[in-house]
């Protein structure tokens, strides 16, 4: 490099990863919250503990209060004012196990089901404007599903999401 290059020496791969890493943090933030301003009109106002504790048991169902609390991260006392809280806005049934009458069950309400595939919808719009809805593209497909495959990678190592199934039978 000649002496009057002023030019800063280029990143070291683990400084490019790095910053990489940090740029992906910075705009899952941005999309989130552009995501959850999309789809706020048509669905039942939820706080963000809310949205993630339905979440869970949406994907869940049958899961106890314990594995809910775990996988949200949650002190069971706030899951409970939690559940509370979604059961009177009617998106949580809590039922017990017929195994085991000491044990309790979560399930998403149908209503639950409606809202969450509302949102899922309002979503998919949001997203294929961003990309200039290009959802009949096999290379955006594509692209779409190798995201959503490392965000799942990510989502899973970064804590326990996935509280199994209820008790066992």
């Amino acid at each position: 490099m000649p002496a009057d290059d002023v030019r800063a020496p280029a990143a070291a791969p683990a400084d490019r990863a790095h910053a990489a890493m940090a740029e992906l943090a910075d705009l899952v933030l941005v999309l989130a919250r552009d995501l959850a301003q999309a789809a706020r009109a048509d669905v039942v106002e939820l706080t963000p503990t809310e949205a993630a504790v339905i979440r869970c048991i949406d994907r869940h169902p049958l899961a106890t209060p314990t594995a809910v609390a775990q996988a949200t991260g949650l002190h069971r006392s706030n899951l409970s004012v939690t559940l509370r809280s979604l059961e009177a806005k009617g998106m949580v049934d809590r039922s017990h196990d017929d195994q085991d009458r000491r044990s309790v069950l979560l399930r998403p309400t149908p209503l639950a089901h409606e809202q969450v595939a509302r949102l899922r919808t309002a979503w998919a719009a949001r997203v294929a404007e961003g990309l200039g809805d290009t959802s009949g593209d096999n290379d955006t497909r594509q692209a779409v599903e190798a995201a959503v495959a490392l965000l799942t990678r990510l989502e899973a190592g970064l804590g326990p999401s996935n509280p199994g199934p209820g008790p066992s039978r």
